[in-house]
């Protein structure tokens, strides 16, 4: 089973991923977004909200104390931005869970995602 359910995992991303999560790049697409959080919960110039997650995990072999995190178990981070009505923007899973938020932030995908040039 572990062989297979990320394989299965990755095929839903990749068929279902653009459809479901649609990370806002362009300025009028930005502006979309900060309307809604603007008009739903008062709070201006918002575009996304970044939060993570600890999911609990068997301490991997030969992982140390990379995955033991400040709440006293074994984790990966899940970090997420999702917009004003609760939709998921973007997702990243996989981060040690010995790491902050910050340090998680930087490593994961995300921190590409939400910088634009």
């Amino acid at each position: 089973m572990c062989q297979f359910i990320p394989l299965v995992c990755q095929a839903i991303i990749d068929t279902y991923g653009p459809e479901v999560m649609k990370c806002p790049k362009t300025a009028e697409e930005l502006n979309d977004v900060a309307k809604r959080f603007a008009s739903k919960w008062n709070y201006f110039n918002c575009v996304r909200t970044p939060d993570g997650k600890h999911v609990a995990i068997k301490k991997p072999k030969g992982g140390g104390s990379l995955y033991f995190n400040y709440k006293k178990f074994h984790s990966i981070v899940l970090m997420a931005l999702s917009d004003a009505k609760y939709m998921f923007l973007f997702v990243d899973v996989g981060a040690e869970g010995d790491a902050g938020d910050g340090g998680t932030l930087q490593k994961c995908n995300m921190a590409r995602a939400i910088t634009y040039n």
